[in-house]
């Protein structure tokens, strides 16, 4: 359970977005939410739920070249690092990454400033309100930094935003019913309770600790970094992106050519 409820709302890739976008505080919030997240729901789980031990399994040796301590294998993990970098993790968050980012840009061209941060500017009812906006909708980690960025750009809370960023990749119509079939129903609402509890105590602290620190710029906005730095990073981040998908498209396997071997 703990595993089940802290894995999808961070990652590397996602808090250093966070960071990108958000700044050092929700980049320090956001992962110790998930963590706080996930021991309480464990200790929950344990507390409510039977737990019958099953007997181990023969563990078997690990005989890839990943698991080799050998120095001439340096090489290959430095290039497998890389491959991973810039193709396997766009492959993966690509899709999604590009879809955040579009919603975000439609949230900050229509969406009326004054309007939302007079709804959505604080309290616990604007967490209510991101929370009952994030958990039925199906975002990972990634891609729901841009639409937070969005949020707070209009008005928006931090600490709502915070909430939106924990509760909208926890939980998802899919996730919450493959926990329900898998581990039960007492189990799918002990997964449910703990993941709204600890979103708007995360919520209220952020912005508490943010009132009391006086702190009002929460938003990067990248000084260090000319317009022009700006643009050609956005244009190689839109590449990296798109390529995977592009090659994929391209790939043998897919255009009815029999790959050798």
């Amino acid at each position: 359970m703990a595993f089940l409820l802290s894995t999808p709302q961070t990652g590397v890739d996602s808090i250093m977005i966070t960071y990108a976008l958000l700044g050092p505080i929700l980049a320090v919030f956001r992962p110790i939410a998930a963590f706080l997240t996930g021991v309480i729901g464990g200790l929950t789980t344990n507390a409510l739920q039977k737990h019958t031990p099953e007997t181990e399994s023969q563990q078997t040796t690990c005989t890839e070249s990943c698991c080799s301590n050998d120095a001439s294998t340096t090489s290959s993990r430095w290039m497998r690092a890389l491959h991973h970098g810039f193709v396997t993790l766009p492959r993966d968050v690509g899709k999604s990454m590009i879809i955040g980012v579009l919603i975000a840009a439609a949230i900050s061209t229509f969406v009326p400033e004054a309007q939302l941060a007079k709804i959505l500017g604080g309290g616990i009812l604007s967490m209510i309100a991101m929370m009952l906006f994030g958990i039925p909708l199906y975002v990972c980690a990634t891609a729901s930094v841009p639409i937070a960025a969005a949020l707070v750009a209009k008005g928006v809370s931090p600490g709502a935003a915070l909430v939106f960023l924990t509760t909208g990749p926890a939980t998802n119509a899919a996730g919450i019913a493959a926990v329900w079939k898998t581990m039960g129903s007492r189990t799918a609402l002990i997964y449910l309770a703990t993941t709204a509890t600890t979103a708007l105590a995360s919520g209220l602290v952020l912005d508490r600790f943010l009132r009391v620190a006086d702190i009002t710029e929460l938003c990067h906005k990248g000084e260090m970094l000319p317009a022009w730095a700006h643009t050609v990073l956005a244009i190689g981040l839109v590449i990296v992106l798109v390529a995977p998908a592009l090659r994929r498209r391209k790939s043998p396997c897919c255009s009815g050519t029999p790959p050798n071997g």
